[in-house]
């Protein structure tokens, strides 16, 4: 088995995940795959495709500055 199954398959779901964000968000970013291990009976495109997808997920969520609360009013000041 060569590395085509998962090699070209976790930067082509990089690139699906980041293309699906909402429209007029803007991220800069580089996907570095440091390492991969495939086996010859288990590995499929499809498992490397849905782990390059749940990378950049990981990887957005923890670059996200958290969200505000909803419901939180202040209370006037005098």
């Amino acid at each position: 088995m060569t590395t085509d199954s998962g090699g070209y398959a976790v930067p082509a779901a990089a690139r699906e995940e980041l293309a699906a964000l909402e429209s007029g968000t803007t991220v800069a970013v580089a996907v570095v795959l440091r390492a991969m291990g495939i086996h010859a009976v288990d590995s499929r495109p499809r498992a490397f495709h849905h782990a390059g997808r749940l990378a950049v997920r990981n990887a957005l969520a923890l670059a996200r500055p958290p969200a505000a609360p909803t419901g939180f009013r202040r209370s006037p000041q005098s």
